[in-house]
């Protein structure tokens, strides 16, 4: 999955981050934002990693984040 970007997308007002992968980060935050109540703003674009780029991430963030229901 080389070539495609890590996206930082969250709420000001839930301070939850959904760090995720796309190869289209503005279009996965419209997805997103279509079922979320509050205003979402993509905060950081990481682009063309590879996958365990994206797995080291989320290793980095395990221990002071939680997953949200509904969220993948």
């Amino acid at each position: 999955m080389e070539g495609t970007n890590i996206y930082f997308i969250g709420s000001v007002i839930s301070k939850a981050v959904k760090i995720g992968m796309s190869g289209d980060p503005e279009s996965r935050l419209a997805e997103i934002q279509r079922g979320h109540p509050n205003k979402l703003t993509l905060y950081k674009v990481v682009y063309n990693v590879t996958m365990e780029y994206e797995l080291k991430v989320h290793k980095m963030f395990n221990t002071s984040v939680r997953r949200v229901n509904g969220s993948n």
